[in-house]
């Protein structure tokens, strides 16, 4: 099973043996601390950023998918720190998006490298339902591909507002993440919504509080930077590795069930080869 048996520390490995020079360099004592959210459509991102902002500055989309790629930046002050948060929409619609995949290539290249003041966290946001492997594909992109494995990361799981109790989902959850070699430097389990006529308004209120903690407490001062412009290329290389090994070993056992509806297998071709050939295209591009 690719998806369960794909190894990140490998790539750490390769590179502390020193057969690949770092791509990003720490810097201390960043401010604003930028913040990195990203996660499927629908999961709730700019509904987080206004919880974390207290106000409603980010826009709340009802669309199933988005029509263009955005990375936002959203300034929030918790206990006198300041946060910049950058809200990744339109990044992984998959094949139902509408958006191009050299257009959010391109929009992606342009966050890492524009963060000059460096990268500080990410946040990973999914929904509280049952595991699908797309979740290991996102969490592979980003921790393992884009950001190398060297920056935090910290997951926050939504649309908890009907669990008797939320922080319940990630004690039932977590091996199931942890299995799949999927590891978080902190969790919150939330909801994003007060609900109707704010029958929720208790259990938001409280994730309020849950989600501001961890952002406080995990994350740090230091920032990572893009330090090489070999980022591009390596992460393109990066992408057709794992695109490899999902082909050379065939398609893993998903975990939903074989109902017709499930189309994992096919998502997750046609993304990692959109990304890919933008990629390629990008890069052939940046060197003409």
């Amino acid at each position: 099973m690719f998806l369960n048996s794909f190894n990140p520390a490998g790539y750490r490995q390769e590179r502390m043996r020193g057969l690949r020079e770092p791509l990003f360099r720490k810097v201390q004592g960043i401010s604003p601390r930028n913040i990195v959210i990203f996660g499927e459509t629908g999961t709730g991102k700019s509904s987080l950023i206004n919880m974390l902002s207290n106000s409603q500055m980010a826009e709340v989309s009802n669309l199933a998918v988005g029509c263009t790629f955005q990375s936002n930046p959203y300034p929030i002050i918790l206990d006198d720190v300041h946060y910049t948060l950058w809200d990744t929409a339109g990044l992984n619609e998959g094949d139902s998006g509408s958006i191009p995949a050299d257009t959010a290539l391109r929009h992606l290249h342009d966050l890492v490298q524009n963060l000059h003041d460096g990268l500080s966290l990410l946040v990973y946001c999914i929904r509280g339902s049952r595991y699908r492997d797309i979740i290991k594909v996102n969490y592979d992109l980003f921790k393992e591909i884009i950001c190398q494995g060297e920056v935090p990361i910290v997951i926050v799981i939504t649309g908890l507002e009907n669990e008797e109790r939320m922080e319940d989902w990630w004690i039932e959850n977590e091996k199931e993440f942890a299995s799949r070699k999927m590891l978080f430097d902190g969790h919150a389990c939330v909801t994003t919504t007060k609900g109707k006529r704010d029958m929720f308004e208790e259990e938001y209120e409280e994730s309020k509080v849950v989600l501001r903690k961890m952002i406080k407490a995990k994350c740090p001062s230091d920032a990572w930077i893009v330090s090489s412009d070999a980022w591009l290329q390596r992460i393109t290389t990066r992408i057709k590795e794992y695109y490899d090994i999902y082909n050379h070993n065939g398609s893993p056992s998903f975990s939903e069930p074989n109902d017709g509806r499930s189309s994992t297998a096919n998502n997750f071709r046609f993304f990692m080869g959109m990304i890919l050939s933008s990629a390629l295209a990008f890069v052939v591009g940046q060197s003409s």
